[in-house]
């Protein structure tokens, strides 16, 4: 008796052009051909497509993780340091003698172990509100105070008297202090004229008095208007 042999075959799957979205043909080689683009199509493989879904999940996962970390203020430190205090997230910061940045929690662990009135109570009072106390003398901390880099509550009409108030108390007219503070308001941030203000340095100035010299004679004109 004669037996035909029946071979198996597997019918590959159907395949659109990527390019023109028009069937492709399978050629005898195994390669796709578009009649339409008269061209060879490159065909994706299964484990191309997982992987890039497994790579394109990782990354959302990194991206997810950073958003967190930064809404938190894991990266305040590190911001405020580079000069960008603007994306900061925590309300108080603080420098210390060393130029090390301090915010949220490690700044009030800070303030708990080092308080001193004199030496670093102008940020630290603010931190701890009514639990700041002083430390005990006989631990012999030495830490030396921070100085205050961003606070990110200030109010616009409490600085503005401060202001008056520290120029006044050098001998400036009330009028001509209110004036000068609205005239360097337009050009300098809220943070900037605080600083000084309250008598600490002033960000990207040797020190205070550097900074208003320098206002004064660059914004000299406008500020002849305040009498």
């Amino acid at each position: 008796m004669k037996m035909d042999d029946t071979s198996q075959t597997t019918t590959p799957p159907t395949m659109q052009c990527p390019s023109c979205n028009t069937q492709a043909q399978w050629l005898p080689n195994g390669q796709l051909w578009c009649s339409h683009c008269l061209s060879v199509v490159a065909v994706r493989g299964r484990n191309d497509a997982d992987t890039a879904k497994i790579g394109g999940l990782i990354v959302g996962v990194i991206l997810i993780v950073l958003a967190i970390l930064w809404f938190t203020g894991k990266f305040d430190s590190t911001l405020i340091s580079a000069g960008m205090p603007e994306l900061a997230t925590q309300t108080n910061c603080a420098k210390n003698f060393f130029g090390v940045v301090m915010c949220g929690e490690e700044l009030e662990r800070f303030c708990k172990e080092n308080y001193d009135a004199d030496l670093n109570g102008h940020v630290c009072s603010d931190v701890l509100g009514n639990s700041a106390t002083q430390p005990n003398v006989d631990s012999g901390a030495t830490t030396p105070p921070p100085d205050v880099v961003i606070n990110r509550g200030l109010d616009e009409a409490e600085v503005r008297a401060a202001w008056i108030k520290s120029a006044t108390a050098d001998g400036v007219p009330d009028k001509w202090a209110g004036c000068s503070y609205d005239v360097l308001r337009a050009h300098y941030p809220l943070e900037t004229l605080w600083q000084y203000a309250e008598g600490f340095d002033v960000d990207g100035y040797s020190d205070s008095q550097a900074f208003i010299d320098d206002a004064l004679s660059r914004y000299k004109s406008e500020l002849h208007a305040c009498g």
